[in-house]
């Protein structure tokens, strides 16, 4: 009853599903509102409950929200309404890549891929997913076709990688000459470099994308990572403590670097307190918790 009295109300009631789409696209994506942008898409729903579009934004806005399970039913619904959406497909398969469920994931950029074989976007996810799966070659054939169909940015830096990935790091670093001038060019090489286990032409990259660009998250751990690779055990806490200092860190990064230093027979007081901070940070990352017991029992 409240919906049905907002939706005859003054502010709504003139304007069809076009417009309140329009009007809840403004409200999502450029005031952030969130909660105003699904209750117009109630609206729309009310009005005309078969409306495939309107179930399909409505997922999205609910993703943003983080209500995933409550995004994937509403993307069933809008499938349900017109199979041949590829856009929901597409988003289906962003639920199950999120949810670490690859082969959902596949399944359904496939069927979005089926409908619209020119969707660089869903190329580009299986290229990502490929990566996790280390799967190289299957990636790089998804790189390849990605940017055959449109030549940006991020689909040549996603070829490069696959390039070094695959074991091609010489045509890898050619291909990273088309991204001179944008932030991907030093940001590409050090990956290309991290990958192939070229610490410090991965550090000198990092570095000089710190210069051109400023602060990268990824890149800053890495940085800690490659001074662990070289032994360098003091400049690689003298980096994190500087990192701690002015960000966030990811309590599975933490759970990564502290073993890796605990490896390195570091002295275990101060690998067990960077465990501590990923099992608080995370509780539910169990390898952290064994690594903390590892440590702890080592300690007595």
């Amino acid at each position: 009853n409240l919906l049905i009295r907002i939706s005859e109300s003054d502010t709504f009631r003139e304007m069809d599903s076009d417009q309140l789409v329009v009007l809840a696209t403004l409200k999502a994506e450029e005031t952030g509102n969130l909660k105003e942008a699904l209750l117009i898409y109630e609206i729309i729903l009310l009005r005309d409950p078969y409306n495939w579009q309107a179930y399909n934004n409505r997922g999205l806005v609910l993703y943003e929200m983080g209500r995933m399970d409550d995004a994937l039913f509403s993307y069933r619904k809008a499938l349900e309404l017109n199979g041949e959406a590829d856009a929901t497909l597409y988003n289906i398969g962003i639920y199950y890549r999120d949810k670490n469920r690859y082969d959902e994931a596949i399944e359904y950029y496939q069927k979005a891929l089926a409908i619209k074989p020119d969707k660089t976007s869903a190329l580009g996810h299986l290229v990502g997913i490929y990566f996790s799966k280390k799967e190289y070659k299957k990636a790089l054939e998804y790189a390849e076709k990605a940017y055959s169909l449109e030549k940006d940015h991020i689909n040549l830096s996603n070829l490069c990688i696959a390039l070094a990935l695959a074991g091609i790091k010489e045509d890898a670093l050619t291909k990273t000459e088309g991204l001179r001038g944008t932030k991907y060019h030093e940001k590409i090489r050090a990956y290309i470099f991290y990958f192939t286990e070229e610490w410090g032409s991965c550090t000198s990259e990092i570095d000089k994308f710190f210069q051109l660009w400023g602060f990268d998250y990824d890149l800053s751990i890495k940085r800690v990572y490659c001074l662990i690779h070289v032994n360098d055990i003091k400049g690689a806490i003298a980096w994190l403590t500087e990192l701690e200092e002015k960000h966030y860190l990811y309590p599975s990064d933490y759970n990564n670097m502290a073993w890796m230093l605990y490896e390195k027979k570091l002295e275990p007081k101060y690998v067990a307190r960077l465990l501590r901070k990923a099992v608080e940070g995370d509780p539910s990352i169990l390898a952290a918790w064994k690594n903390l017991q590892c440590v702890l029992a080592e300690m007595k």
